[in-house]
């Protein structure tokens, strides 16, 4: 389980068992482990082929490996620091450390008599092994190779795990909270590389044990083999009758944040259009088809709860789309009661991608007859509209009241009908400011910001600072953009923070850590569930 001690535990394997330095090599004195000769493709120069292709040819080569005492650590960029500081704070043995990152030595001898060479599996994704002049790693055989986070590998067709394997070592371990992800089969690639035959990995039907219906009494032979060569810790955990690890008890809040004005009618807009893409599936009985895209549907509204900034506009226009849609579907599923749930699928998807705009909604004439547009921004042909609101005043698409006064003609494509409603909308906008009408809404420019939980969270770190002035918290987004929104209003209120981003160097990200836990001035620390998941230590945080 996280939290229980695996670097540490592994730095002592690493002072309890070293390689015998009469039989490792030295800058001075490079000893052989192995090596082989292997086939290569390479292009022959000057050489093309009738079709312009490149031609190659096959030529041998030879892989010399050359024995170290040192221990390959392969982590996340996150994690080099930390490994770093903890090798000069729990190590009672000075440990000679070096890492192979950025602007990197191209030369054994460099790496080859260090206690431990760090790298990252960034590095590991671009070398191979297949260039033998600089691609150092793989021309050394390691004492021991270590992968922190080894769920990194459980995807075993990515360049990173493809240059992984072909490394070479007389010992491997894997640290991991996290063994498995979604299945079981995640952790077949890790087995693979601790030297697991691939037919002995494939022997225990790692895929067929993912399935959900699979019996759980034929996990036996796994179970067998993973307690063979796991060593697992959890916090219940005791040693000598004592808790290897006390843990404060933990309070938790539920916060409901309420949207509030035009915050909220936005909202149930964003919400609304991924509703219309779940009935427009549901028509055709096929939601287990449309998983995915109903969840990217409700991504613009879990950012707006997260904190973000949208168009107005762009808005109420996907919702449209989103409505036209549906009821594009709807009306070919009555029209075709008889077809099956694929041939609907088929039909509706057809429906859906291939909508033309300028086509009429209620009769599918294309182009559009003396074109109107409802208050919803939805448009139809002129006698169209006109015919069905005189039967019921509500848009056909999305059941919204309308009159006939309020249709009005769309946007025309020279701009002359936006400037129109531009200057309407600016005499609205000072005549709101005349009345000191407080918005959320920014009217010059159109776009809504949603910020009530941002506000919140200032709000409570602010409160936190005059309670409880020695506390530290940390703040976890799943989105990029909301992470500089709270770093951004954290500066505002004079809150010193530290974060990680992706562009943050491996030094800058360790400094950032260090100065969370050392610095009685910086009280937050905001980072993405993301960054946050790679076994990165905050143990100076109180809240979260």
């Amino acid at each position: 389980e996280m939290g229980l001690g695996k670097t540490i535990e592994c730095l002592a394997v690493i002072n309890a068992n070293r390689a015998k330095s009469s039989e490792c090599s030295t800058p001075k004195n490079l000893k052989i482990a192995h090596s082989e000769t292997v086939w290569k493709n390479v292009p022959v120069t000057n050489a093309l082929m009738l079709d312009g292709g490149v031609q190659f040819q096959r030529v041998q080569e030879k892989y010399v490996y050359y024995k170290s005492r040192a221990t390959l650590v392969i982590a996340p960029v996150s994690l080099v620091g930390q490994w770093e500081k903890e090798c000069v704070d729990k190590s009672r043995v000075k440990l000679a450390c070096k890492r192979y990152y950025g602007s990197r030595k191209r030369d054994v001898r460099a790496y080859i008599d260090e206690d431990i060479v760090f790298t990252t599996y960034g590095i590991l994704g671009v070398e191979r092994g297949d260039d033998r002049k600089k691609h150092i790693l793989h021309c050394i055989e390691w004492h021991r190779i270590v992968l922190d986070e080894s769920h990194s590998i459980a995807n075993g067709s990515t360049s990173c795990s493809r240059g992984i394997h072909q490394l070479r070592a007389r010992n491997k371990w894997l640290l991991t909270g996290t063994p498995f992800g979604r299945h079981i089969f995640d952790i077949a690639n890790q087995l693979k590389f601790i030297g697991l035959h691939h037919e002995h990995v494939n022997s225990l039907r790692l895929k067929e044990l993912s399935k959900p219906h699979y019996c759980r009494n034929r996990l036996g032979s796994f179970l067998k083999v993973m307690q063979c060569m796991v060593m697992r810790h959890k916090k219940a955990q005791q040693f000598n009758g004592e808790n290897i690890v006390d843990m404060p008890d933990k309070e938790e809040d539920v916060i409901v944040v309420e949207w509030e004005g035009q915050q909220k009618e936005y909202y149930d807009k964003l919400y609304g259009t991924a509703k219309e893409r779940y009935e427009m599936y549901k028509a055709t009985d096929n939601i287990g088809r449309g998983t995915i895209t109903l969840l990217a549907a409700l991504a613009p509204a879990r950012q707006a709860c997260s904190g973000h900034v949208y168009s107005m506009e762009e808005i109420e226009l996907e919702l449209s789309r989103a409505q036209t849609a549906t009821y594009r579907v709807q009306t070919m599923v009555n029209a075709n009661r008889d077809a099956s749930r694929q041939e609907l699928y088929g039909m509706a998807m057809q429906e859906a991608f291939n909508m033309n705009d300028e086509e009429c909604p209620i009769c599918f004439e294309t182009p559009l007859d003396e074109p109107l547009q409802t208050i919803c921004r939805h448009i139809f042909c002129g006698e169209c509209i006109r015919t069905l609101l005189l039967q019921k005043p509500e848009c056909p698409m999305c059941r919204h009241q309308c009159t006939l006064q309020q249709l009005k003609k769309p946007p025309s494509k020279n701009g002359e009908q936006e400037e129109e409603e531009e200057e309407e909308e600016t005499k609205s906008n000072e005549a709101a400011a005349e009345q000191n009408v407080e918005e959320d809404v920014q009217p010059k420019n159109g776009v809504i910001k949603f910020d009530a939980k941002i506000k919140l969270v200032i709000a409570k770190i602010k409160a936190l600072r005059e309670e409880k002035p020695a506390d530290k918290s940390l703040i976890f987004t799943s989105f990029s953009k909301s992470l500089s929104w709270i770093c951004s209003e954290l500066r505002k209120n004079g809150i010193q923070y530290r974060t990680l981003s992706g562009d943050m160097s491996m030094n800058k990200r360790k400094k950032a850590l260090e100065e969370f836990a050392n610095n009685d001035q910086v009280k937050v620390f905001v980072l993405t569930v993301r960054s946050g998941a790679v076994g990165i230590t905050l143990t100076a945080a109180n809240h979260v």
